[in-house]
């Protein structure tokens, strides 16, 4: 528990000190310090000569770094590093680490508080903080890291008064971890493309979404992505320790080698799957396309990729079928060129074809139209490549299209010169859905960052066993690869995979793994009916409290309606609801509309909108818009409001959101409709041009 509380009383009784540290009591409630100070007291003492000291359970700082909320919170990020394993009694490593940890921290989540000097003059370190920050995705910069870490230890020698200095091998230990040294949500944040990026001015990535918890924020937005819960942050939080541990001790291949094992194996428990099948993890659902072609690839013949819904799957998704990157930045940390093709991939082996879900006035085809597209799309390639059809089990609005027993049909027409792929990345998919994709031979693409709110993004690949064997014939894959891929995403079963990705592990992919996954079991920790019956009571809820809401429009598709009441789970009950929102003219949002009022609905805007309303200063996370149709050359965006796996936990497990779980479903309703009413608040109060609103939070 943080005891700032007492540090007025030793203040005064110096009498050397200005009467209250009011920067260290601000520092210690920061979301970024406060949780992480369970367990200890916080105390000021003018005669420290040292800059801080543990002392037991106590942190003791000297006045001067107290003056400022930048300098108070560094410190105490340092001391809690310390004190992650339990054992104050570290050696020069761990105060090495700790020390990086701060410096990372000062370089990122404190940004936003422009006290740059405050930083500079913590640590002369901190001028490298971004060398520090790219050895993540960099592994294999043991120069770069060594430097580094001596010159840490240098510094530690000096400032805290060592009778030694740093010992050669403790350096060496040092900095094999120090790629690890960034603190979790900065990690959370590395090893992938350009759309995960944070502006730590805003602490947000391109989606709007911060790495780190907001138990503030409403999260309504799991077709899209989510902030991770306090359970998901602690459980990337404990893996990052261990995998320091293992580091420090020369053992973060192996170690980390054998836990991405058991995280394929908790994957594959959680959809159900018992079959032989082999898992790939890819650093988002975009990614995992790659690897889908590569299979198709892997018969030597030239392949037709057949793209469902280009505009309801991931951003990128069309490229990346095309075996193109689809960002500027690639997880590998390395600049790449959206629209070229991966190192080594033959162009002229794979041509794309798109079949749109819906029609020019945005309603879903009907499913015997779209399957005669497909059709049409696979015939015209027949002869000359082999088919790569894309199934959309889930898209940004729900659409789940073709239909399987159409797709078992076209495997008996074309028989080995068909492949499959599901994008089941929303993951709203019972397992027996999932093992039914398997059990036809179909790849399955998963995400942990959308139905089960891990933070984004983090996608993986299921391939049947009959498949296994293209990735492992000896053959000499596309170089680019390693690009998307470490040894540590990649089992051994797929020898040809394995050697072409880059070695090493992709520790943000790990640690964002880890985070779904915890969500994962908390939700399977709820019995299937008592989950179904959440899911449906929350899905029926929210379709009546938007249907009576009068500025917006529900896109209605088969798969909005509320079911019969023993059809229940997640292949039947909607868990995402789109709709247009209406502008005071009557005219719908555009999309580039419906971007700034996603934005604006995660912001405080009670000093903004000329209104008395206590919902403007609430913030919420919704699903990012959707293309839906285009009118007058512009596209139509709708919203997207949708229930994922944290909030059935939440109603079945907190107990700080009601006495029984009906008041807790019913405060998720109203926190729903609260959000509509803020919604409507932007739409009728503020310019939603995006020539006005740039996007950075400030900005009037």
């Amino acid at each position: 528990m943080t005891d700032a509380s007492l540090s007025p009383a030793v203040l005064e009784s110096s009498g050397r000190t200005p009467p209250v540290p009011w920067p260290v009591i601000e520092a210690c409630g920061l979301p970024e310090i406060g949780p992480r100070l369970s367990g200890l007291s916080v105390r000021i003492d003018p005669m420290l000569e040292r800059s801080f000291v543990l002392a037991d359970a106590t942190v003791i700082l000297r006045p001067d770094n107290a003056a400022t909320v930048t300098g108070a919170a560094l410190v105490l990020r340092e001391a809690i590093e310390l004190t992650a394993t339990g054992n104050v009694h570290t050696g020069w490593a761990e105060r090495i680490l700790a020390h990086a940890t701060a410096v990372c921290f000062g370089a990122t989540g404190l940004t936003a508080r422009g006290e740059p000097a405050a930083l500079a003059a913590f640590s002369p370190v901190s001028e490298r903080a971004t060398e520090i920050l790219g050895l993540a995705d960099n592994l294999d910069a043991p120069g770069t890291a060594r430097a580094i870490a001596a010159h840490i230890a240098q510094f530690l020698h000096e400032r805290d008064k060592s009778s030694e200095p740093c010992p050669d091998n403790e350096i060496t230990r040092a900095a094999r971890a120090l790629p690890l040294a960034a603190p979790t949500d900065v990690l959370l944040a590395s090893g992938g493309d350009s759309r995960q990026t944070i502006d730590w001015r805003s602490g947000l990535n391109s989606y709007g979404i911060p790495p780190s918890p907001t138990p503030w924020t409403c999260l309504l937005g799991s077709c899209t992505a989510s902030s991770p819960t306090p359970r998901a942050f602690e459980a990337a939080t404990t893996l990052r320790q261990q995998l320091i541990e293992a580091a420090l001790a020369d053992r973060l291949g192996p170690v980390a080698d054998a836990h991405a094992a058991v995280m394929r194996h908790t994957l594959l428990a959680a959809l159900g799957v018992t079959a032989d099948v082999e898992v790939v993890f890819t650093p988002s659902g975009t990614d995992a396309e790659l690897v889908a072609l590569l299979i198709a690839l892997g018969t030597g013949e030239p392949v037709h990729s057949i793209v469902v819904g280009q505009h309801e799957i991931g951003s990128g998704g069309l490229q990346a079928a095309a075996g193109r990157h689809f960002c500027d930045r690639l997880p590998s940390g390395r600049a790449g060129h959206a629209g070229e093709p991966i190192a080594g991939l033959d162009e002229n082996q794979v041509v794309t074809s798109v079949v749109d879900l819906r029609d020019e006035h945005g309603a879903m085809l009907a499913p015997d139209a779209l399957e005669a597209a497909i059709e049409q799309a696979m015939a015209s390639h027949a002869g000359q490549h082999r088919t790569l059809v894309h199934v959309v089990e889930g898209s940004k609005t729900g659409i789940r299209l073709p239909r399987a027993d159409t797709v078992r049909r076209w495997r008996q027409r074309y028989g080995d010169r068909l492949d499959v792929v599901v994008d089941a990345a929303q993951m709203r998919v019972d397992q027996h859905t999932a093992v039914e994709h398997l059990s036809d031979g179909n790849i399955v693409i998963v995400t942990g960052s959308k139905f089960f709110g891990g933070p984004p993004f983090s996608g993986a690949v299921i391939i049947p066993a009959e498949l296994v064997s293209r990735l492992a014939r000896g053959r000499r894959l596309p170089a680019g690869l390693a690009e998307y891929l470490t040894r540590a995403d990649v089992p051994t079963a797929l020898t040809d995979l394995h050697a072409t990705a880059r070695s090493g592990l992709n520790v943000g992919l790990l640690l964002r793994w880890e985070a779904a996954l915890a969500e994962m079991r908390s939700f399977h920790n709820v019995s299937p009916e008592i989950r179904d019956e959440v899911l449906r009571l929350l899905a029926s809820g929210l379709r009546a409290i938007l249907e009576r809401t009068p500025w917006v429009t529900l896109v209605e598709s088969p798969y909005t309606q509320i079911p019969a009441p023993d059809r229940r789970g997640l292949d039947d009950l909607p868990t995402i609801f789109t709709f247009l929102v209406v502008k005071p003219d009557g005219g719908p949002l555009t999309m580039d509309e419906a971007r700034v009022a996603h934005r604006l609905l995660a912001q405080d805007l009670h000093d903004r909108v000329p209104a008395d309303d206590s919902v403007l200063g609430r913030t919420f996370q919704l699903g990012q818009p959707v293309r839906i149709y285009r009118h007058d050359d512009e596209w139509i965006g709708g919203l997207r409001i949708a229930i994922g796996a944290p909030t059935v936990s939440e109603v079945v497990f907190d107990h700080t959101r009601g006495r029984v779980w009906t008041e807790r479903i019913e405060r998720i309703l109203a926190d729903s409709t609260d959000a509509l009413h803020k919604l409507g608040l932007i739409v009728r109060h503020l310019d939603l041009d995006p020539g006005v609103y740039c996007g950075c939070g400030s900005c009037r």
